[in-house]
């Protein structure tokens, strides 16, 4: 016969291993005992460059591959199709042509943003992916909002400012830690994040392709602000001609220079790595 408590202790047993098995799914350790990198369950996790190169890769930047020869389709595709590239473009088109015709800030300033609202809907319907058109339409709303709060035409500009600012910042930031920032984005679409530090011309051509889009972006506001103070300072047709050259200076110089960025990189990735053609130590004799 059981000697009474019997049970309960075959119960506090039973428990005890289950909290014990418990133990070995879940890494109880502290972070201080896990070795680098694992999680709470003892996984390795992803680093933050790692994660950032899935990000890249999974945009629609990640459709290009940057050893193969440049065409106007892989780049029209890394901008969403067409339909991208209309949702790209029409919302400052119908911010010209409306302002130009109305010269009412109002209308030149909800029109598009009604516009952009339609896409990310039209997008969400289709069960398409609305984030190209998601980001369109939070730039869109800014600019908006900011135009009628002062009433001002040319305020609608000031969030696209803001942005190319940031933009500069990071790449001279990227240069400064001596992380080009192109060298970065190319190693997370080949896979291969520090191929770009292999060699000297890769690391040549990180560095040159960085420089070029600093430029970009910094025409950008060196062409734009001196507009928007005019505009700003009541200069007749100061504001359309500002709407006109942010048109010009937007996805045109955008794809060239992602053009010109694809012929440079893939000159030097066709380069094979020194350290991936030199024979290996463990090889058999």
């Amino acid at each position: 016969m059981p000697r009474p408590g019997a049970h309960a202790a075959a119960r506090a047993h039973h428990a005890h291993r289950a909290q014990a098995g418990l133990m070995v799914e879940r890494d109880e350790r502290t972070p201080e005992e896990r070795p680098a990198g694992a999680g709470e369950d003892g996984a390795p996790e992803a680093s933050f460059s790692e994660q950032v190169g899935a990000a890249i890769r999974g945009s629609r930047l990640g459709q290009l591959d940057p050893q193969a020869a440049p065409s106007a389709g892989a780049l029209l595709g890394a901008m969403g199709g067409v339909r991208g590239l209309i949702e790209s473009l029409l919302p400052g088109i119908l911010f010209l042509a409306l302002f130009t015709l109305t010269r009412d800030v109002a209308i030149a300033v909800l029109v598009p943003l009604g516009v952009s609202v339609a896409f990310v809907l039209w997008r969400v319907l289709q069960k398409g992916q609305p984030a190209l058109a998601f980001a369109g339409l939070i730039g869109v709303g800014i600019s908006a909002v900011a135009a009628l709060l002062t009433g001002q035409g040319e305020d609608n500009f000031l969030w696209g400012f803001t942005v190319n600012t940031i933009v500069v910042l990071v790449l001279i930031g990227s240069m400064l830690a001596r992380k080009p920032l192109v060298g970065i984005v190319v190693g997370a679409l080949t896979g291969r994040p520090h191929a770009w530090r292999t060699e000297r011309a890769k690391r040549t051509v990180a560095w040159r392709a960085t420089v070029l889009w600093l430029g970009v972006v910094a025409a950008r506001l060196a062409v734009q602000v001196p507009m928007y103070l005019a505009a700003d300072a009541g200069t007749p047709g100061a504001v359309e001609a500002l709407a006109a050259t942010k048109l010009l200076m937007g996805v045109p110089l955008y794809l060239a220079a992602m053009w010109v960025t694809w012929l440079m990189v893939r000159t030097v990735l066709d380069t094979p790595d020194p350290a991936a053609s030199a024979p290996s130590d463990a090889q058999p004799r």
